[in-house]
């Protein structure tokens, strides 16, 4: 370093090692701990060189802070440098919560109609879009809702209606699919006879 600058001068630098002896002698302030273990180091085995909040250089800088590299900021700097990939600026893929997990509309006349509700939360931390179809056609039929467009921590009601064309049982399933997923909510419900005062 004398050759490529005579004049280069480190403040306070500490380095491993004994200081050798000779007609050249390094600027005052400098530091020669005779071992690594004597410089405090907070786990030198495990390879963490910030130094320990027990050693004699904590804090000794010209500045108030620790003397050498700053390894916090050096460590936030180059923390993504391998992988590319910081996971505090990536969002959570979208994780989509639906319910309830099933519903029944009970008994219901012929002619006549009843409503359920699901409700779609995306739990994510990116926008889901999705949609909801029935599987029976005119018997359960999505009244309001068929779509959804979710930023994350939204929810969505959607609607169901059943409408039986007939004295029987009848049962289905409502699906919701989206970008990277699908599942399937079962429905059921029974027609019924409407009353003879009622016909």
């Amino acid at each position: 370093m004398n050759r490529a600058g005579p004049a280069w001068v480190t403040p306070l630098p500490l380095v491993g090692g004994r200081l050798r002896t000779g007609a050249r002698h390094d600027p005052p302030n400098n530091f020669f701990p005779a071992t690594l273990a004597d410089v405090g180091f907070a786990n030198l085995a495990g390879g963490d060189y910030h130094l320990a909040a027990g050693s004699p250089y904590s804090h000794a800088g010209t500045d108030g802070t620790d003397i050498g590299a700053d390894l916090g900021s050096l460590s936030a700097a180059t923390a993504f440098a391998v992988s590319g990939i910081n996971p505090a600026a990536t969002p959570a893929p979208p994780t989509v919560s639906i319910t309830p997990s099933g519903a029944d509309f009970g008994p219901v006349a012929v002619g006549g109609s009843a409503a359920r509700a699901f409700t779609v939360t995306n739990l994510g931390g990116s926008t889901v879009s999705g949609t909801v179809a029935s599987e029976a056609g005119q018997l359960f039929t999505v009244a309001s809702g068929p779509s959804f467009s979710l930023p994350a921590g939204a929810s969505q009601t959607i609607v169901v209606q059943f409408t039986p064309s007939n004295a029987t049982g009848y049962g289905t399933t409502i699906d919701f699919t989206w970008g990277t997923g699908s599942v399937g909510r079962v429905v059921t419900g029974t027609g019924t006879q409407s009353p003879p005062d009622q016909r």
